[in-house]
């Protein structure tokens, strides 16, 4: 994974409530390099189970879990991984970083997205910090 310009933003929210993703993309037409995140709506974690949702780049390659950190304000996206997910995304740093070029509409949509799929992760074991 590596880092780039946003330009784009995609919310799909299943009919039935089984699963929601929000994706952001290099390209304003959803095309080009991107990243998704992704949980099952409908399924309760494990007991023990710490990993809920999944993320996923453009090359398919993907984490269960693996966000320790998120940060989002009105110019980026912050992305701190785990370990395992840096080694999987390929990531010298454990820390991304995505310039945003969305309009008012998408950054809320990106906002709310994230705040719904990382705050599922039972014990809250990252840190979600999104500013408006």
């Amino acid at each position: 994974m590596t880092p780039f310009e946003v330009k784009c933003v995609g919310v799909v929210d299943e009919s039935g409530g089984y699963s929601f993703s929000v994706g952001i993309a290099e390209n304003s037409d959803g095309g080009g390099r991107s990243v998704i995140f992704g949980i099952l709506t409908d399924a309760l974690p494990d007991e023990g189970d710490d990993y809920i949702y999944s993320v996923t780049d453009e090359g398919h390659r993907t984490s269960t879990g693996g966000v320790v950190e998120c940060f989002l304000n009105r110019d980026r996206l912050l992305l701190s991984f785990s370990e395992i997910a840096a080694q999987i995304f390929e990531v010298r740093e454990s820390r991304i970083s995505f310039p945003l070029q969305i309009s008012d509409r998408e950054f809320t949509e990106l906002a709310d997205g994230l705040a719904r799929i990382l705050d599922r992760e039972p014990p809250r074991k990252h840190d979600l910090k999104l500013t408006r």
